[in-house]
């Protein structure tokens, strides 16, 4: 496999390397290779970076380094998609859009029928939503404290929202609306308390999948009792995500309009203004910006 400038291509995050046990095993999300942790840091599989300004070396983010009009990464990390898929809508599947549906396909194997919670409605939160409309969920209820980003889950196959106070009880909310609790609780914000009330809000035999990042080095405190009753509580890493797997049927989705990308940009903005982009990151209020250029 190779490619040229110009090649029309969704560059992931990271990168496999292809020749521990897990990667021979067809587990390449689960690589803990000195080459993967390499690439999280920038470098290459020999530890160089191929990029300088300068003279002065410089370490792509996690090995993609997006915000250029060039990028150097590993073969792997490279794959081709159909040239009439929009690029400034393709880029979304890089990361966020693989890691909200394979959260649903991949880690947690939503079943058809089942009821899921989705808790925190950003970037990656609204992929959750889609994933579980793709899995034929029955009842997919979003949770967050903003209306808007309700009514875009609402858009994107959510048959329910609920608009969340932050300091009330995510659990006791979900279970009013669904007595007895949810089959899937989705926590895609990156909070230990939210991820506790997440694992709260399912049913007995229910699974929490654990989508966010929380900070390093903190607790997550459960109620061992809920244990008891079958439940299952999992991490997730990018969604279970094997780029050269998923991205291709993430495409073929999209050309079936089964997935929406376009509704996921909030702005588009020239390089010059990436600034603005990330202000609106943090202030939490668009799904996504895209920068072009």
């Amino acid at each position: 496999m190779g490619f040229a400038v110009g090649d029309p291509v969704v560059i992931a995050l990271y990168g496999p390397c292809g020749a521990c046990g897990e990667c021979r095993a067809g587990r390449i999300n689960r690589c803990m290779s000195e080459t993967r942790q390499n690439n999280t840091f920038g470098l290459m599989p020999d530890g160089s970076t191929r990029i300088s300004c300068d003279g002065r070396a410089l370490h792509p983010m996690v090995g993609s380094g997006s915000l250029a009009e060039y990028a150097v990464v590993r073969e792997q990390q490279a794959v081709n998609i159909p040239p009439d898929v929009p690029l400034d809508c393709a880029c979304l599947v890089g990361c966020g859009v693989t890691t909200g549906i394979g959260a649903v396909l991949n880690t947690a194997r939503v079943e058809p029928g089942s009821t899921v919670a989705v808790i925190g409605c950003g970037g990656v939160g609204l992929n959750v939503v889609q994933g579980a409309r793709i899995a034929g969920a029955a009842r997919i209820v979003a949770v967050d404290t903003q209306t808007s980003k309700l009514d875009l889950a609402s858009d994107l196959g959510a048959t329910d929202g609920i608009r969340i106070g932050a300091e009330e009880s995510v659990a006791e909310a979900i279970h009013e609306l669904l007595p007895g609790g949810v089959d899937y609780a989705f926590e895609v914000i990156g909070s230990p308390a939210i991820v506790r009330d997440a694992f709260a809000s399912t049913r007995a035999g229910g699974t929490c999948v654990m989508v966010g990042s929380p900070p390093t080095g903190h607790d997550i405190a459960i109620d061992g009792r809920l244990l008891f009753s079958d439940r299952k509580l999992l991490g997730c890493t990018g969604g279970g995500n094997v780029p050269a797997r998923d991205i291709p049927l993430i495409m073929a989705l999209y050309r079936r309009g089964a997935v929406q990308l376009e509704p996921l940009i909030g702005q588009r903005l020239p390089l010059d203004r990436v600034n603005d982009a990330f202000l609106a990151l943090q202030e939490g209020r668009l799904a996504r910006s895209v920068v072009t250029f």
